[in-house]
């Protein structure tokens, strides 16, 4: 189960905010994995799958995992807390767990108050500003038909939002953004972390569109307009 010490943090203690309530799917935790394939090996995928599902063994795991450093603290349980939270609303029983884990990392409960705000907003943004990246990259501004709408609709699943901010997100098929230079100025203010994984999720799906050609130079543009370099995004 080779995979980074920070993502192993992240999948374990998504995984047990999943499961506070009781309930966890198998179609639950395949989106979970979704959002976080990138970094888990193919041949570590399926343990983590089952990892994921089982409440006991997730929380076996977290058991033995040595603290992150402190200046991963927020970061990482804030993409943990995205993911375990992209289908729900916040409730009682997981912010209890976030709060048990933040707790083990020695976070009081007011600080994570504050920084649960913030995660909010930075989640609402991410998603919007990949989601208007890749409508444009497959339509250049005009709406995205057939089976590349499907597509954009399956890449729009797997990002970090809740079902009210989907639903907005799955209407840029029909009525995408038409203005590179301000779809690429909002992405260039993401901090550079996020900026740099935006453009390399929305550059997988470039490199599968029916117009690849054109799909590609648009992502080029945007991408210099980001203010990135071709040499960030070689992890494609």
């Amino acid at each position: 189960m080779s995979v980074s010490p920070e993502t192993e943090w992240i999948l374990v203690a998504t995984g047990l905010i999943a499961h506070a309530d009781g309930h966890l799917d198998g179609n639950e935790v395949e989106r979970l994995m979704a959002m976080i394939d990138d970094r888990i090996p193919t041949e570590s995928y399926s343990d983590w799958l089952g990892m994921l599902g089982d409440a006991a063994a997730l929380e076996a795991r977290y058991a033995e995992l040595p603290s992150p450093a402190a200046d991963q603290h927020e970061l990482l349980l804030e993409e943990a807390w995205t993911m375990a939270m992209v289908d729900e609303s916040e409730n009682v029983p997981e912010i209890a767990v976030l709060e048990r884990i933040a707790g083990g990392l020695g976070i009081a409960s007011e600080q994570l108050s504050s920084w649960r705000a913030s995660w909010r907003e930075r989640e609402r943004n991410y998603a919007r500003r990949v989601a208007e990246l890749l409508a444009y990259c497959l339509g250049g501004g005009q709406p995205i038909e057939g089976r590349e709408r499907g597509r954009f609709e399956r890449f729009v699943d797997r990002l970090p939002a809740r079902p009210e901010l989907r639903a907005e997100l799955y209407a840029l098929a029909a009525e995408p953004r038409t203005d590179a230079d301000a779809i690429a100025s909002e992405c260039a203010e993401l901090d550079r972390s996020r900026r740099v994984r935006a453009f390399r999720l929305v550059g997988r799906q470039v490199g599968r569109a029916a117009d690849q050609d054109k799909a590609s130079e648009r992502f080029g543009n945007l991408v210099r307009l980001a203010g990135l370099l071709d040499t960030e995004l070689l992890a494609l």
